[in-house]
């Protein structure tokens, strides 16, 4: 091969390799516009000791070692019941939740995540309205008076969801990885494609 088909080989390529990076660094720039919005909230809820407990504890669950650990796991199940399902689905809730407790605190945790900012701050704060009425129903269904009544604090709640941007870094992560892959592929494929027509039409003039 002749310098100036190695060079003329070598600008196909280059221009190929270019194209390739440059094609990549578009849909990488232009991915968070690509990809749907995806918000997240949260809240935190405490529960906490009556103010005047006593010296004989009439509720229940105060009498038990840990009783407000063990009354935060019994509320955290009120939002998944079917009945909950259903009062969610009637009042048009779609986002995604997930509920957590401490295993040594009584805090539970509320985690939304969906596509709507408003319903993701709506369906967190529908979540945490069950729990906390849940938290006073099953103490009065056990005869709690009002004054061993335990209540729960909520706090580390956003006023607004947050949109979550974790993905789309990695998604350009990687556009950008396959995009250089394929732009190599792409240079190397043109080069020998050259290479071949060069040596096919230098064999057909011998």
């Amino acid at each position: 091969m002749s310098l100036g088909t190695l060079r003329k080989v070598t600008v196909h390529t280059s221009i190929a390799l270019a194209l390739g990076i440059v094609i990549t660094c578009a849909l990488a720039v232009s991915l968070p516009q690509l990809l749907p919005a995806n918000y997240q909230a949260t809240a935190r809820l405490m529960l906490l000791l009556p103010p005047n407990t006593g010296l004989m504890a009439t509720n229940p669950f105060l009498e038990q070692p840990n009783g407000l650990v063990v009354l935060s796991r019994v509320i955290a199940e009120a939002p998944l019941t079917d009945s909950s399902r259903e009062a969610r689905d009637a009042l048009g809730l779609s986002s995604q939740f997930e509920i957590s407790f401490d295993h040594s605190q009584p805090i539970v945790t509320v985690s939304v995540e969906g596509g709507s900012p408003v319903d993701v701050i709506e369906t967190r704060d529908w979540v945490v309205a069950v729990i906390e009425s849940e938290l006073l129903t099953v103490q009065e269904q056990l005869g709690a008076p009002t004054t061993q009544t335990a209540s729960a604090h909520t706090f580390m709640a956003e006023a607004s969801a947050i949109r979550i941007v974790g993905d789309s870094a990695r998604a350009k992560i990687g556009v950008i990885a396959a995009g250089l892959i394929l732009s190599a592929v792409w240079a190397a494929a043109v080069q020998r494609r050259h290479q071949s027509s060069r040596a096919g039409y230098e064999k057909s003039v011998r």
